[in-house]
């Protein structure tokens, strides 16, 4: 065990060291902080976009918020190996002391709107600083419906029933009132109706 024993005096001056130690830490730390959160950003997009409709992008951003141009950039594949196309390329202009922006982004029509995989780039200025990024996402065509077959148990045993249910969906998630066949399959590609 170690016991010490220091004056009054030198515990008053550690404790007013260790205290502005402390205040000296805290401020590096907000400083440091503060000069990060400067060129930072936030921006969101759907996973999947919307062939020929308009989609919701979102840039947020914080501390500098000077005016700006957000350059924004789709590409697509039409299979696993083949080389990304560019699809589309926007420009749009961010106001000055604006925190959020919400951008409206038209995916046009391509080819015969299937691909394989897409990419969204962004590439920009914040506060004299370039920044750039880039996420894969998906296509959807607006005009297909949503399709959810839901079952009232995970697994069965052989010989057991099957309950299911088909619900289809518009693009607003809304119930469909169009009609649509539906097959059934075994294992042993036997097809019920």
């Amino acid at each position: 065990m170690f016991l010490c024993c220091y004056s009054k005096k030198t515990k008053m001056l550690l404790k007013n060291c260790f205290g502005i130690a402390v205040l000296f830490n805290a401020l590096f730390v907000t400083h440091a902080t503060q000069q990060e959160k400067d060129g930072a950003y936030l921006f969101t997009s759907p996973r999947t976009l919307k062939i020929g409709s308009s989609n919701q992008l979102q840039l947020f951003r914080f501390g500098c918020q000077d005016q700006a141009i957000l350059k924004v950039k789709l590409f697509y594949k039409k299979n696993y190996d083949s080389n990304e196309t560019l699809l589309q390329e926007m420009d749009y202009q961010l106001e000055k002391n604006k925190k959020d922006t919400f951008l409206s982004f038209f995916v046009n029509s391509f080819d015969d709107d299937y691909a394989y995989d897409g990419r969204l780039q962004i590439n920009g200025t914040l506060c004299g600083k370039p920044f750039s990024g880039s996420d894969r996402v998906q296509f959807s065509n607006s005009k297909e419906s949503i399709i959810i077959i839901q079952t009232d148990k995970p697994l069965y045993k052989p010989g057991q029933d099957v309950t299911f249910r088909v619900l289809k969906l518009d693009q607003n998630l809304k119930p469909s009132n169009r009609a649509n066949d539906v097959s059934i399959a075994k294992s042993s590609k036997n097809i019920y109706v």
